[in-house]
């Protein structure tokens, strides 16, 4: 269940299409080296529930992410392709929430924003400091700020994909950020690139 920004209630379907990670985010019960149980669905399986629940009246949309299995490229192609099934192949027009993997390429980030409803990378901390003490993976600026600064541009007012929303999140409390930074990185989120929603 969800609430809408214009506050109407709804349902999504919301799905990992992999659980697997390579990354070693501290915060994550995926984390690679994490001992859990691990399992890859297929296109045609989230294409099929979905559709099922979407006919059934059941949901009204769908909200698709993953574990980062092999590179963050190739993980995007896997959900690009499983939105472009949906949107051509079984001409769903509604609500689709895709994840952008950080360090996921400009063409990859723009192919996913050209599908999508809504778009999101997970800013997860206030700053690169804080940043470091979660993950030896990803870095700060190259995988997180600069595709978020990309969706921005792609979506900003009169571009061509304007209509397409961008949201956030912080995960609070998992490294040593303090209130007030949290606070100011959304209000700059906010107001210098766009972000329609960050959550916490």
């Amino acid at each position: 269940p969800v609430v809408l920004p214009d506050g109407r209630r709804t349902f999504l379907f919301r799905t990992l299409v992999s659980n697997s990670c390579v990354n070693d985010c501290r915060y994550c019960p995926l984390r690679s080296g994490n001992d859990s149980r691990r399992c890859t669905l297929t296109q045609e399986e989230i294409v099929r529930s979905f559709m099922h629940y979407y006919r059934s009246g059941i949901v009204s949309g769908l909200f698709l992410t993953s574990g980062v299995t092999g590179n963050p490229d190739r993980t995007m192609q896997t959900i690009i392709d499983m939105a472009n099934i949906l949107r051509k192949r079984e001409e769903f027009r509604g609500y689709m929430h895709l994840k952008v993997i950080p360090g996921a390429s400009d063409a990859a980030v723009e192919e996913t924003v050209s599908l999508a409803s809504a778009v999101s990378v997970n800013i997860e901390t206030p700053g690169e400091k804080n940043f470091r003490l979660l993950t030896r993976g990803k870095d700060y600026m190259n995988d997180v700020i600069r595709p978020i600064k990309l969706i921005s541009s792609l979506t900003a007012r009169g571009e061509r994909y304007s209509r397409v929303k961008q949201t956030t999140q912080f995960v609070v409390g998992a490294s040593e950020e303090s209130d007030s930074e949290i606070v100011r990185y959304t209000w700059g989120l906010y107001r210098r690139l766009n972000l329609s929603r960050v959550y916490f």
